[in-house]
């Protein structure tokens, strides 16, 4: 199977800004997040806390993973970058030997 490092590497950075667009949108929740606080005794504003108390913490763990996860599939880009080369060199070494 032929594999293209360069395009793992530029979806791994789609998966990347996933996570940052993620904690980028967490960053603008703040504000409401912290006004539904000043609110108490409306069933209503308990809900919507609750909603947005989840809707936060998911999008903080999906912000982590993604970042991570596209780290991965960086590194993992590179990692067969630098096997294929490895494996190159051997073969190229060996070769000689064989011919002999």
């Amino acid at each position: 199977m032929d594999i293209d490092p360069t395009r793992v590497r530029q979806i791994g950075g789609k998966i990347r800004q996933v996570g940052e667009d993620a904690q980028a949108f967490l960053g603008r929740m703040s504000g409401p997040a912290a006004a539904l606080k000043g609110f108490a005794g409306l069933g209503t504003i308990a809900t919507l806390r609750q909603v947005n108390t989840r809707l936060t913490r998911r999008t903080s763990d999906l912000a982590t993973a993604s970042k991570q996860h596209g780290g991965n599939v960086i590194t993992a880009a590179d990692n067969h970058v630098a096997n294929d080369a490895a494996q190159k060199s051997a073969i190229d070494q060996l070769t000689p030997a064989l011919g002999r």
